[in-house]
């Protein structure tokens, strides 16, 4: 297990949903040694693939091919993967810059229970999040995959809200500040950008920045060798996506989606645990679980304790 799991927050992780993917990998891989290649289109914040590395490797995957639409996140893991020294030094100059404006009195206050002492305290650490995420917003148009653009990425994901990636219909980043003191040591960014680069090269993985459906049909030639994870941005019960970037994935895009896992020979994927799921899963003879989660896309503190069911589907020929 890595010490440092994740390289930043992203919505829609699936560290909690590791173990019964594990599992299932194994279960399924073991029976099917001609699968050589592992695909991922929506590869997000590596949630899935970080945890499911070592089985990977284990029951014999040659290849792990992992796609994202977002430039910027893509470019980080391909700099991570080939040299991060300068990355580090540009975001660490952003986190030294932010700690000047948390004071001292601020250390120790509880984010909820501290709230009405530790907000007009965090103010100024607010102004300079928000002065960072328009300028990651310029960067962002301009240049997705530059070394500012990379840094700022990372400071305003470790500082935001709920760690949501989460952008208007414009495109913008505009995810609030967390009210956090948020402290963060160099030395946990080196260990943590160094245990990545470890894991990078250690397997096979090749990193793609296309859009979900241009990466499937560019490597849709391995289907015979091949098992593809699919985790969509997720369908709410009101049939309306989960957005959270400019690029909304709702329910034509789904559709398409499952027209295409249809054709697929080796294939799992996840979502919110609706009819047009289930029926599809009944429909196509996919074997699937449900599972309770909490809701973390929630602002509401009451809300994001409720649990949500979700499905993990598969089917492997």
């Amino acid at each position: 297990m890595l010490k440092y799991a994740k390289l930043f927050d992203w919505i829609g992780g699936k560290k909690w949903l590791s173990t019964q993917l594990n599992q299932l990998l194994k279960d399924n891989l073991k029976k099917n040694k001609k699968i050589k290649y592992y695909l991922e289109p929506f590869a997000g914040g590596l949630g899935s693939a970080i945890f499911s590395l070592k089985t990977l490797k284990e029951q014999g995957i040659e290849t792990i091919y992992l796609n994202d639409i977002n430039s910027t996140i893509i470019s980080i893991y391909k700099t991570i993967k080939l040299d991060y020294s300068d990355l580090i030094e540009e975001y660490w100059k952003l986190e030294l810059e932010y700690q000047k404006y948390v004071p001292e009195e601020a250390m120790g206050l509880k984010k909820t229970k501290d709230k009405e002492i530790l907000k007009p305290l965090l103010e100024p650490a607010r102004d300079y999040y928000m002065a960072r995420r328009a300028e990651f917003n310029e960067c962002k148009k301009n240049d997705p995959a530059s070394l500012k653009t990379m840094a700022l990425f990372l400071f305003v994901s470790k500082h935001c809200f709920n760690g949501v990636y989460r952008e208007n219909s414009k495109g913008g980043y505009n995810s609030p500040f967390n009210w956090e003191q948020g402290i963060v040591k160099k030395e946990d960014i080196i260990d943590r950008f160094k245990e990545h680069h470890e894991v990078f090269n250690d397997f096979n993985i090749v990193f793609e920045n296309l859009n979900a459906f241009e990466f499937i049909e560019k490597y849709f030639y391995l289907n015979e060798e091949a098992l593809f994870y699919f985790d969509p941005p997720y369908l709410n019960e009101n049939i309306g996506e989960n957005k959270y970037n400019e690029d909304h994935f709702g329910l034509p895009q789904q559709k398409t989606l499952l027209n295409i896992i249809s054709r697929l020979r080796n294939s799992i994927f996840s979502n919110h645990y609706l009819d047009i799921f289930k029926s599809f899963c009944e429909s196509e003879k996919f074997d699937f679980i449900t599972i309770d989660r909490s809701n973390k896309m929630s602002s509401n503190n009451d809300t994001r304790k409720k649990a949500v069911s979700e499905i993990l589907a598969w089917r492997f020929k």
